[in-house]
């Protein structure tokens, strides 16, 4: 299998809890700062609107919570904001509530896409963690283009992320 379709599969079918652990970023390592959206997209849909509709190659926006991050690589999991963190329907004692670990696995991979951003044809091998203060469970607009494999999974060719304040 493909590196980016190993990554969507693990993100998507994700279900056990996190350990909390943040990646330290590479020793020199930058992510372009084109990606940058100092502002925010005004056409963004929410991720359940858009996995129903977007069709494969279509340019899309999509407003979100972050979910996962992957270490070494420009590629993150968003979740629908519908979808309730662990500790937001009342007190929780989870260490690390944007794993959803309190929530149907199910649900959770019908309410998430995977986000990759890309240089010169392959994945940009810098995490996204950190970028701008972006972190777990924050409200982002991503702009990129759609792509569809086999089975319906949505992932988005990232080209732009605006982070709410």
């Amino acid at each position: 299998m493909s590196r980016r379709v190993l990554i969507s599969l693990f993100l998507i079918v994700l279900a056990g809890c996190d350990t909390g652990e943040k990646p330290a970023p590479a020793a020199g390592a930058a992510l372009p700062e084109s990606i940058y959206l100092s502002a925010e997209p005004e056409d963004a849909k929410e991720l359940l609107a858009l996995r129903a509709e977007a069709r494969d190659g279509e340019v899309v926006a999509v407003r979100a919570r972050t979910r996962d991050f992957v270490a070494g690589a420009a590629v993150l999991t968003l979740v629908d904001r519908s979808l309730p963190a662990c500790g937001e329907k009342g007190p929780d004692a989870c260490a690390t509530p944007w794993d959803f670990c309190c929530e149907d696995p199910a649900e959770v991979a019908r309410a998430s896409a995977t986000v990759e951003f890309r240089q010169d044809g392959g994945l940009i091998d810098v995490g996204l963690q950190g970028f701008h203060g972006l972190d777990h469970l924050q409200t982002v607009v991503v702009t990129g283009t759609a792509r569809r494999d086999a089975a319906g999974n949505l992932t988005v060719l990232g080209s732009g992320i605006w982070i709410a304040p």
